[in-house]
C-alpha cells in the first residue's frame, strides 16, 4: 500500500474528493446504500433536493453523481499509478446541507492506495483495481437501486460510463507532461471495451462497451456528440422539461417516470 502526495490529493479534488466528514442529513456510508431500506430512505431525503418526482429519477441522478467516483479512481490509476481502497466500508458520501445542487463528495476513511508493485504485473493490479471499483462497489449499488425502484440497470450503468469516458477524453486531450500517453490510451480502451465482464459483476461481457456508440454532429450547434442510448430522466426534474444535450430521441417517447 502507498500514501498519496498532497499534490495528488489536490488534483483529485476536481473529482469531488472529500477531505472531511460533514455529518449532514445527506451524508451516508456507502455500505449502508447497498441495503434496500437504507437506500430507499436516502432517496426519499435526496429526491426533494433535486426536485425528483419519484425514486427512479432520484436513483438515476444519484448514479450520475456517483459516476465521479469512477472518474476519480480511474484518474488516480492511470495518472498516479495508485488505486484507492474502494471497499464500500471505506467510503462515505458527504453532502453540504447548504449546497443547492446536491453534489456529494467521496470521503475515504483510509486514504491508502494499492500500487502495481503489490502485484506480479501491472495488468494483474489493474484487473484487481477494476474489480474492486465495479464488481464490489458500483455493481452492487446499481443492483440495489434497480431492484428497489424498477429502473433499468442500463440507465444506471450509462450514467457511470459517461463520466469514465469524459475523464479519459479530457485527460488525453490535455495530458500532463508526466503522463505516459500510451499507458493512458491502453487503460482507456481496456476499461471501456476490452476488460473482462467478470471485473464488473456477474457479466459475460464488459457492460461499458454497450455504450460505445458512434459520434454524430448535433444539427443545432454543429458540435460532435455521442448520443446516449438511454434517458437519464433528468428532464423530469425541470419545470420546462429541459433535456441533456446528448439525450436520445427515444426518451421523448417514454411515459413520465420511466426509462429503457
Amino acid at each position: 500500500m502507498a500514501e498519496y502526495l498532497k499534490k495528488e490529493l489536490a488534483e483529485l479534488d476536481k473529482f469531488r474528493l472529500g477531505r472531511t466528514q460533514l455529518h449532514s442529513t445527506l451524508s451516508v456510508e456507502v455500505s449502508e446504500l447497498l441495503k434496500e431500506a437504507q437506500l430507499e430512505a436516502y432517496l426519499d431525503k435526496a429526491g426533494p433536493k433535486i426536485d425528483a418526482p419519484d425514486r427512479k429519477t432520484a436513483v438515476s441522478l444519484l448514479m450520475k453523481r456517483y459516476g465521479f467516483l469512477a472518474a476519480l479512481s480511474l484518474y488516480s490509476m492511470t495518472v498516479f499509478e495508485k488505486m484507492p481502497d474502494l471497499r464500500p466500508g471505506n467510503l462515505s458520501l458527504e453532502t453540504d446541507d447548504q449546497d443547492p445542487l446536491w453534489l456529494p463528495s467521496f470521503y475515504f476513511h483510509k486514504m491508502e492506495a494499492s500500487v502495481p508493485e503489490d502485484f506480479p504485473t501491472r495488468a494483474d493490479w489493474r484487473d484487481s483495481a477494476l474489480k474492486q471499483l465495479f464488481s464490489e462497489n458500483i455493481h452492487p449499488l446499481i443492483q440495489t437501486g434497480a431492484r428497489l425502484t424498477g429502473i433499468s440497470k442500463w440507465i444506471l450503468w450509462e450514467n457511470v460510463c459517461i463520466y469514465v469516458r469524459w475523464m479519459y477524453e479530457t485527460l488525453l486531450s490535455t495530458p500532463p507532461e508526466t503522463l505516459d500517453l500510451q499507458r493512458a490510451e491502453e487503460d482507456f480502451q481496456f476499461v471501456l471495451s476490452e476488460a473482462d465482464g467478470s471485473l464488473f459483476g456477474d457479466f459475460h461481457y464488459n457492460p461499458l462497451a454497450r455504450f460505445n456508440g458512434a459520434i454524430s454532429i448535433q444539427p443545432e450547434t454543429g458540435r460532435e456528440i455521442r448520443m446516449r442510448r438511454t434517458c437519464c430522466l433528468f428532464y423530469l426534474t425541470s419545470e420546462r422539461g429541459a433535456r441533456c444535450k446528448t439525450c436520445p430521441a427515444l426518451c421523448a417517447k417514454l411515459p413520465k417516470g420511466y426509462g429503457g
